[in-house]
């Protein structure tokens, strides 16, 4: 990311659920289903860590489904948490290559 990209961060809420990463303007959107926007599927994005600031990262869509999100945590250990969950996501959605003996993908939700 470019130091003009990262002067424009705006706070928001995400939350991810399977594939789906769904993000709000608050917690209490999220809280109260607010949403206009679809479900972003993350199943076969790029994860890419931002080398110039420790809390940052990046999702980008080979299939230019959406545009790339620049992405700030917390702290280097909620993104590294996030990273974690986004690439145990893309395993899931990817074929398999050898057969797996089982798959759990949690199903749960993930939140910053």
């Amino acid at each position: 990311t470019s130091s003009g990209q990262r002067s424009k961060w705006q706070q928001r809420y995400f939350v991810l659920t399977g594939a789906a990463l769904r993000y709000y303007n608050t917690k209490d959107d999220f809280e109260r289903s607010r949403s206009d926007d679809p479900p972003i599927d993350v199943g076969r994005a790029v994860i890419e860590e931002d080398r110039d600031v420790a809390e940052a990262f990046s999702i980008a869509f080979p299939d230019h489904s959406h545009d790339t999100l620049f992405l700030h945590a917390k702290s280097p250990a909620v993104k590294a948490d996030w990273i974690e969950h986004l690439l145990k996501v893309r395993r899931s959605a990817a074929p398999p290559t050898r057969p797996m003996a089982s798959a759990n993908n949690g199903g749960g939700h993930y939140q910053f």
